[in-house]
């Protein structure tokens, strides 16, 4: 060991590597749980000295000196993937990346940013990149570096990858690529910090504030790399090649001012008559700009009854209260990075005179019948005549029998014989007076979901032309379980040979508005296959723009299909799994035929005349249910946020959706479509069936 020197003022730690494989730096380990995170934060001080080495990030990422990182290049689609990395690209610019996590649309998807300003040697610099979960954006000395990258995808935030400074590591702590010169306040948060918040905190120290996963200032020389947020612990960061204390440097001070927890005094304890009381409380800040304005906030900590606050964000207000007793109220004061709280005890007593008390039975409520109605119930009393108040739940109307579970309890439940509507009533009577309130139920009969089985032959559902449902970039859904083979039918030259589920068109003609809109369905080799044929503004109108999947259907299992085309590129989805052919999306970059007047059709693929375009008519064999049509390419993540349950129909962005929810012998639109209003059946085979089967398998 060596003996350390006191250093007086601000320090940085010196890293100089002396080759690509030998350098200095300091690692925290995977650190998964203490700084892995699907928004954040980056930020460090530095000064470059020297050439130093770069690193990649991996197939479509970035080649870059690493600052602060959580991972490198190693692995795709697995937690071996990185979690962020900010550092200096091989240009010369800040450069920033993530690779995307396992529920993105693309796992393991690098999405580098760069920067527009040169770094320069022996000059001071404040770097920063942010993520929000939607936009990348880099900052250099407070200000935005270029233009946000707009990402909509997580980033792997249970990568195993190691955390380090100076470097960047694999899962197994292997460097790759370092850092030469000076760093100093490297800060790593579990959120966004906006543009004010960055700038504020450019110039000086933050040792510690919510939301900080870690932060190191290197002021602790020597041999030490302490984190002061203190989620890190001191024995966890490894500083392999650092031997000499001479790699803590002096650096130029920040600014001496550090921020302080505002002051906060909720004022004097006190009585106050039943039912209010007024709060004197103050706030005073140091006038540390952290870059969000100094809040406060009034809470209940304890008390007999409930609190309101006439504006629980000033400090001077007033409180008023739902029964006498004693209670314990809390202003707290927030300046953005650190917070402070004081209490006051308020007795609330009864002004003298009996009123009876104010029962609320709660807000009106719906539920599906047989599932038991929840009973949240309250009372405010002034205390008087000194008994306590007794509450009872009792019936008041409707069509059958209500059993209350306990009857005497504010909060209960309630079970109903029958579906119709109910007012049961809740009466607080605190031993002279009394008062009551009424709350009605709505006990809805139970929904029974059906589904269509569809025979293979001459079974389908046909919308017509259905000009409402053209699009031009849309998500085809449905649930489907498989129970023959079917028949297949063709989408045209260059196109597929596959069993229709949901379409708009099939081959008829090319280059008018007779081509084919889409075409969702299960090809010759058993996979999931759409299709579409170009627009009249596009490139060759009429080309055929097939996609196929990975993944071979089973047969009588329920499965949910799904493809979206934003514009740009063919992206299917089987069972809420990315399923292209290949493991990419399908870019294509042409307008489909919006304006086809090919019908519209589930089960079947038709013509401009309802009937086969050319060739066969194909037809699906087997159960199709809660079919969706929308002009918008969904995310995965709505996919399968979605997959699991029915859709209402006032969703803006629908086109139409098919449920099959009602025991008819006609599948009816529960949409408000701009298409037909009836969705009517063709051949006379086809039945509704229920599918509480795959209501289990959901």
């Amino acid at each position: 060991g060596y003996a350390p020197s006191a250093i007086v003022g601000n320090q940085g730690l010196r890293l100089a590597p002396t080759s690509a494989t030998v350098g200095d730096y300091v690692t925290f380990g995977a650190a998964t749980a203490t700084l892995g995170t699907p928004i954040f934060t980056v930020e460090a001080r530095f000064r470059k000295e020297g050439t130093g080495f770069t690193t990649s990030t991996g197939t479509g990422g970035v080649t870059a000196i690493p600052l602060v990182t959580k991972g490198t290049a190693e692995a795709e689609g697995s937690n071996k993937d990185m979690n962020y990395f900010l550092g200096i690209s091989s240009t010369g610019v800040l450069a920033a990346d993530f690779e995307e996590g396992a529920t993105g649309a693309s796992p393991g998807l690098n999405h580098p940013i760069l920067g527009t300003t040169p770094i320069v040697n022996n000059v001071w610099y404040t770097a920063a990149v942010t993520y929000d979960g939607s936009k990348l954006q880099l900052y250099l000395n407070g200000a935005p570096e270029g233009t946000a990258l707009t990402v909509n995808q997580p980033p792997r935030a249970d990568s195993i990858q190691h955390a380090g400074i100076g470097t960047s590591l694999t899962s197994t702590g292997t460097v790759s690529g370092f850092f030469a010169g000076t760093i100093d306040e490297a800060r790593i948060w579990n959120y966004a910090r906006s543009a004010q918040q960055i700038l504020a905190g450019t110039g000086r120290e933050i040792p510690t504030a919510p939301g900080l996963l870690g932060r190191w200032g290197f002021n602790e020389c020597c041999g030490r790399v302490m984190d002061t947020s203190g989620h890190i612990p001191l024995v966890t960061a490894v500083v392999p090649s650092i031997t000499t204390a001479t790699n803590w440097v002096t650096t130029p001070d920040l600014l001496s001012v550090v921020n302080t927890a505002p002051s906060v005094d909720a004022g004097f304890d006190s009585f106050a008559a039943f039912p209010t009381a007024a709060l004197t409380g103050s706030v005073v800040d140091d006038g540390v700009d952290t870059g969000t304005a100094l809040s406060s906030l009034w809470s209940k900590t304890s008390g007999p009854g409930t609190v309101t606050f006439a504006n629980p964000a000033a400090p001077i207000t007033t409180a008023t209260f739902s029964t006498v007793g004693t209670y314990v109220l809390t202003l707290t004061a927030n300046d953005g990075e650190l917070t402070a709280s004081d209490s006051v005890t308020i007795q609330v007593q009864s002004t003298g005179t009996n009123l009876p008390p104010t029962a609320n039975a709660g807000p009106d409520q719906v539920v599906t019948f047989p599932a038991p109605a929840s009973l949240a119930g309250s009372y405010t009393d002034d205390g008087l005549p000194g008994f306590d108040v007794n509450t009872t739940w009792s019936f008041v109307s409707g069509p059958g029998t209500v059993t209350i579970a306990q009857p005497f309890e504010l909060n209960t439940t309630a079970t109903f014989s029958a579906p119709g509507t109910y007012v049961l009533k809740l009466t607080a009577d605190d031993t002279a007076l009394s008062g009551s309130d009424t709350v009605t139920i709505t006990v809805a009969a139970a929904a029974t979901n059906y589904a269509i089985d569809f025979n293979g032959s001459n079974a389908c559902v046909t919308m017509g032309v259905a000009p409402g449902l053209g699009a031009s970039v849309f998500t085809l859904e449905a649930w489907i379980k498989r129970e023959g083979t079917g028949i297949a039918t063709s989408t045209g030259t260059g196109g597929l040979t596959a069993i229709p589920i949901v379409t708009k068109g099939m081959a008829q003609a090319d280059g008018s508005n007779l081509d084919m809109n889409y075409f969702l369905g299960i090809n010759s080799t058993g996979v999931l296959a759409a299709d579409f044929e170009e627009g009249a503004t596009g490139a060759r109108p009429g080309l055929n723009h097939p996609v196929k999947g990975a993944t071979p259907i089973s047969s009588n299992i329920w499965h949910h299909v799904a493809a979206t085309y934003d514009g740009s590129a063919w992206r299917l989805y089987l069972d809420g799994n990315f399923d292209n052919a290949g493991g990419q999306p399908l870019v294509v970059g042409q307008p489909p035929r919006a304006d086809s007047i090919q019908h519209a059709a589930i089960g079947t693929a038709l013509g401009s005349g309802g009937v086969v375009g050319s060739g066969t008519q194909g037809f699906f064999n087997g159960t199709i249910d809660e079919v969706r049509i929308w002009n918008v390419a969904r995310s995965q993540q709505q996919i399968q946020g979605g997959m699991s349950g029915e859709v209402s129909s006032g969703h803006r962005q629908r086109h139409v959706c098919l449920g099959f929810g009602r025991a008819v012998q006609r599948a009816e639109s529960r949409a408000r479509c701009a298409g037909p209003r009836r969705a009517v059946g063709c051949g006379d085979r086809s039945r509704l069936t229920r599918d509480a089967e795959r209501l289990r398998v959901r």
